[in-house]
C-alpha cells in the first residue's frame, strides 16, 4: 500500500507488466508451475480469470472454488475432484478461489498447505493459481512458509475506482446572497468608528466581519483576508480562541476552494490545535467536540485533496471515533446524527482510495442506514433528503465497480433517482439536483 492516489493510465500499466510476465511464465511452458494472483475485489478476480481463459488456450482451465471443501485439507478433495473431470488431452491449469470465505477454517487450512504441499503439487499433474485479496495472501506467506517457497510467482493486480461523490454541498447559506453581504457591510461602516474600544465593540464588528469573509466570493480574496486579519487581532486581544478557531476554520475552507492546499492545511491545522486543546478542556461541551471533529475531517480532505490517503484516514479516523461518541450521546439530535453518518462516507471514502473496497462497504453501509432512518423521520427537510440519496448512489456505485453485483446497484441507484426526482419538483431550478441526477442516470445506464 503506498500514500499516493493513482491514476486509471498508472493502474493500467502496472497490470499490463503483470500480464507480461504471466505470458512468459505459462505461454510456452509444459511443466506444472504454481502461482499466486493478488486482487483488490471479486469483481476484478473475475475481470483478471476470464483473460486468463482467453490468453492460455493451451490448458484445460477449472475452477475450484473452496467454498465446496468440507474441512481444512485441500489435497484430498482436491485430488478426488480433479479425478471425477472429464479426461482431456491439455494441461490442466486450476483457479483455487474463495480463499477468503474460508472465516474460521482459514488458519488451519493454511496449516494444511503448509504440510502437504508436496503432495498438493506432485501428486495432482496440475498447475494452479491461487486468488485473493492481499490479506490474505500475506497471512499465506506467513502462516506457511514452506508453502510459499513453492509458489513461483506472485502476481498483484490493481484495480481503479471511479471517485464516488463526497456528500452533497450544504444548502446555500444565507451570508452568501449579495444583499446580505452589502447589509453586513453596511453594519461594519457603522461600528468603524467604536472597534478600537475593544471588548464588546470589538468583538461585534469581528463577529460580523467573519461572517462576511465567510460568504464573500471567492474571487474577493484580497478583502477576505484583511478582514480575516483583523478578526485574529481582536480574537487574542480579547482571549476568545473559540472565535478565533472559527477564522482558521474559514481561512481553510476558502483556500481550499481556490486550490491553494499548503495554505488551506497551515489554517486547518491551526484550527484543529485550538479545537483540540477546547474539546480537551471542555469533555462535555457538545459544541466544542463537534468543533474538533470537523477539524479532523477538515484536514483529512486537504490531505486527500494532495494526494496523501494514508494521511488522511488518520484524521478521518479521529473525526468518526469523536462524531460516533458524540452520535450515541445524542441519539435525538439529528445534526449530530448527519455528522457521524458523514464521517462513515469520508472513511468509506478513504478506503476507496486506498485500494480497500471491503473496508470501504462497511462504511457506506453504516452511512446509508443512518442517513436513512433520518431520512424517513424528516421527508420535508432538504438536506436529508439529499445526504440520503448521495448515500444510496454510493453504495450503488460501489456494487457497480467493487462487487460487481449489477441487480443491487440497479435497485440503489433507482431509489437515488427516486428520491433526487421527487426533490426536483419541488425545487425544479436547483442546479445541483439537476447534476446529481445526471451522474445517477450516467451509473444506471452502466447496468
Amino acid at each position: 500500500m503506498t500514500d499516493s492516489i493513482r491514476t486509471r493510465e498508472q493502474i493500467d500499466a502496472h497490470n499490463e507488466q503483470q500480464w507480461a510476465r504471466i505470458r512468459k511464465v505459462f505461454g510456452a511452458r509444459s511443466a506444472t508451475v504454481v502461482a499466486w494472483c493478488v486482487v483488490v475485489t471479486e469483481a476484478e478476480q473475475r475481470r483478471q480469470q476470464a483473460r486468463f481463459e482467453r490468453e492460455f488456450s493451451q490448458f484445460r482451465q477449472l475452477n475450484y472454488s473452496l467454498t465446496q471443501l468440507e474441512g481444512a485439507s485441500l489435497y484430498t478433495p482436491l485430488k478426488k475432484w480433479l479425478q471425477q473431470q472429464e479426461p482431456n488431452p491439455k494441461p490442466t491449469l486450476v483457479h483455487i478461489t474463495d480463499i477468503e470465505k474460508l472465516g474460521d477454517r482459514l488458519t488451519p487450512f493454511i496449516a494444511e498447505l503448509n504440510f502437504h504441499r508436496e503432495q498438493l503439487f506432485r501428486n495432482t499433474g496440475a498447475s494452479f493459481v491461487f486468488w485473493s485479496d492481499e490479506a490474505t495472501q500475506i497471512r499465506v506467506q506467513n502462516g506457511a512458509p514452506d508453502f510459499w517457497d513453492w509458489i513461483a510467482y506472485c502476481f498483484r493486480f490493481e484495480t481503479f475506482f471511479e471517485p464516488i461523490a463526497i456528500q452533497p454541498p450544504p444548502i446555500e447559506r444565507e451570508n452568501t446572497r449579495p444583499r446580505h453581504i452589502q447589509r453586513l457591510r453596511a453594519r461594519l461602516a457603522a461600528l468603524e468608528p467604536f472597534k478600537n474600544r475593544g471588548g464588546d465593540y470589538a468583538l461585534e464588528w469581528a463577529q460580523l466581519a467573519l461572517e462576511l469573509a465567510e460568504g464573500l466570493p471567492l474571487n474577493q480574496n484580497q478583502e477576505a483576508n484583511a478582514l480575516l486579519t483583523e478578526c485574529q487581532r481582536i480574537f487574542q486581544t480579547e482571549n476568545q480562541p473559540y472565535r478565533e478557531a472559527q477564522l482558521w476554520r474559514i481561512a481553510g475552507d476558502r483556500n481550499l476552494q481556490t486550490g491553494k492546499l499548503p495554505q488551506a492545511r497551515n489554517a486547518y491545522q491551526k484550527y484543529l490545535e485550538i479545537t483540540q486543546a477546547l474539546a480537551k478542556a471542555n469533555p462535555d461541551a457538545e459544541q466544542i467536540q463537534r468543533e474538533w471533529a470537523v477539524a479532523n475531517a477538515m484536514m483529512g480532505d486537504v490531505a486527500i485533496a494532495l494526494g496523501q490517503p494514508l494521511e488522511a484516514r488518520k484524521f478521518f479516523e479521529k473525526d468518526l471515533e469523536i462524531s460516533q461518541a458524540l452520535a450515541k450521546a445524542n441519539p435525538d439530535s439529528e445534526q449530530i446524527q448527519r455528522d457521524w453518518a458523514v464521517a462513515n462516507a469520508r472513511m468509506g471514502d478513504v478506503a476507496i482510495a486506498l485500494g480497500q473496497p471491503l473496508e470501504a462497504r462497511k462504511f457506506f453501509e453504516k452511512a446509508l442506514e443512518i442517513f436513512e432512518a433520518l431520512a424517513k423521520a424528516n421527508p420535508d427537510a432538504e438536506q436529508i433528503q439529499r445526504d440520503w440519496a448521495v448515500a444510496l448512489a454510493k453504495l450503488g456505485e460501489w456494487e457497480i465497480q467493487a462487487n460487481g453485483n449489477r441487480p443491487r446497484a440497479r435497485a440503489l441507484l433507482e431509489q437515488a433517482l427516486d428520491v433526487l426526482e421527487k426533490r426536483l419538483a419541488i425545487n425544479p431550478h436547483s442546479a445541483d439536483l439537476k447534476q446529481r441526477i445526471e451522474g445517477v442516470r450516467r451509473w444506471l445506464s452502466k447496468v
